[in-house]
């Protein structure tokens, strides 16, 4: 399975978006881009670039006391404490993270795919994914004032940016495609 992608939007296009209800905000966290793949008999990590990191973040191995099977989950890990270089090195160089590290690579989850169904509309595998409580699922904005805060906020604190997404989005393994994910 192949990471969904955005597509790069305009600036001068922005507000368009921001008022259209069809649309959500959410934050773009700035790491490494992962699925946690799920199911009775397996629970790996690996990266977009297709490396299994399952053995180098051994904390995150509580995801696998869900209930929940045969889902793949779309996340950014993320540290709120180093720097975007530094979780890359540990996540690609290292044979092991330093214990010391170890808890402040986190995942921030910001979509949910059943292995056999990518169909489901985006709004819907949200919903889904809030359902399950994992921790630092990512808020999403509905509204447009709520989506301009947070736009704001984001700019503000000098953050990546925000990603804009298609309620009825289904999920493009592999795909860039225009009105979908911005």
């Amino acid at each position: 399975m192949k990471h969904m992608l955005a597509v790069p939007l305009k600036e001068r296009d922005l507000d368009k978006f921001l008022m259209d209800e069809n649309y959500v905000a959410e934050q773009k966290f700035s790491g490494i881009r992962a699925f946690i793949y799920k199911s009775p008999s397996y629970f790996k990590i690996v990266t977009r670039g297709g490396h299994n990191i399952t053995h180098l973040l051994p904390h995150f191995q509580y995801l696998n006391n869900y209930k929940y099977n045969n889902i793949v989950l779309d996340c950014e890990l993320y540290s709120p404490s180093l720097t975007d270089a530094q979780v890359a090195g540990f996540l690609n160089y290292r044979k092991d993270i330093p214990t010391k590290y170890n808890y402040l690579i986190i995942p921030a989850f910001f979509d949910i795919i059943f292995e056999n169904d990518t169909d489901m509309p985006y709004i819907e595998r949200r919903k889904l994914l809030q359902s399950y409580s994992l921790n630092n699922t990512i808020t999403i904005a509905l509204k447009e004032g709520d989506k301009r805060e947070l736009f704001s906020r984001v700019k503000e604190d000098k953050k990546e940016g925000i990603m804009l997404k298609h309620v009825n989005s289904p999920y493009l393994c592999g795909q860039r495609k225009a009105g979908h994910w911005y």
